[in-house]
């Protein structure tokens, strides 16, 4: 849900998810809507899809929403990845002048909606939340570190997502020296593969055997958010003999010894 509160805790998304956010700015002018929304805290990867309340959107090159009732020039949805220094809202700037082009908002996801002034018989046809309408996207969020090849893009293996979030200094920020010793670092890399096993679907195809998609507060225990993510794919982190921590997700193994009846 959308949240409109004076201090509202910032949340960090994993893998593939369905968002809105908090209240950044929100207020009226010549009959329009304007409401920006913080997405989440740190640069994501990509917008999937738009939902309007309950119903899912699809925008033109400009942000109009192109499905009645709103195909009618409306409504604008637009957003930014949260990229390290991002770029203002011109709309906004251009209405509002305690909005400028210094509010870029760097290393957050948003979403401004503007909501064109409409008939008042009709106001509630297209808005029938009324300010309070709910805009949420599905993202691909969180860039994270490959373990094999030290790139950082979109992924989401588990290895590779707990490796982030013990590290991240918005997650546990555990030191990074201690998950690269040559056996911490060997003990990752087993698991990054093995959770990336393909597992053949019923219907077809296949998919990684581990992965991990979520949310955190970064008001929580970075140890109760940790364990969620461990109890996962059933991975611990293992101290190393050489003074690192690797992450080790089991795997199945043939029993050695069968014991009968």
């Amino acid at each position: 849900q959308s949240t409109r509160q004076p201090l509202s805790p910032r949340y960090r998304h994993y893998g593939r998810v369905k968002v809105s956010g908090a209240w950044v700015f929100a207020d009226g002018k010549a009959g329009n809507f304007h409401k920006v929304l913080a997405l989440g805290t740190g640069q994501a990867d990509g917008i999937e899809s738009y939902w309007v309340d309950n119903k899912q959107v699809t925008i033109d090159g400009s942000g109009m929403v192109t499905e009645a009732p709103w195909s009618s020039a409306s409504l604008r949805i637009q957003t930014r990845l949260g990229l390290p220094t991002e770029t203002s809202y011109s709309d906004l700037t251009a209405a509002f002048a305690e909005w400028t082009s210094a509010h870029r908002l760097d290393g957050v996801p948003t979403l401004y909606a503007k909501q064109y002034a409409v008939g008042a018989n009709s106001f509630y046809e297209y808005f029938p939340n009324s300010i309070n309408t709910l805009y949420r996207v599905v993202m691909r969020a969180s860039l994270v570190k490959n373990p094999v090849t030290n790139s950082v893009s979109w992924d989401d293996n588990a290895a590779s997502i707990i490796l982030d979030y013990c590290t991240h200094s918005d997650g546990a920020r555990m030191p990074t020296a201690l998950f690269e010793t040559p056996d911490a670092l060997a003990a990752t890399v087993a698991s990054f593969n093995e959770a990336n096993v393909a597992i053949p679907l019923k219907a077809g195809g296949n998919e990684s055997q581990w992965r991990l998609w979520g949310s955190y507060s970064l008001a929580e225990r970075p140890a109760d958010v940790l364990g969620r993510m461990l109890s996962c794919c059933d991975a611990t982190l293992k101290p190393t003999r050489d003074g690192g921590i690797g992450i080790e997700i089991l795997k199945w193994a043939e029993p050695a010894v069968i014991i009968d009846d």
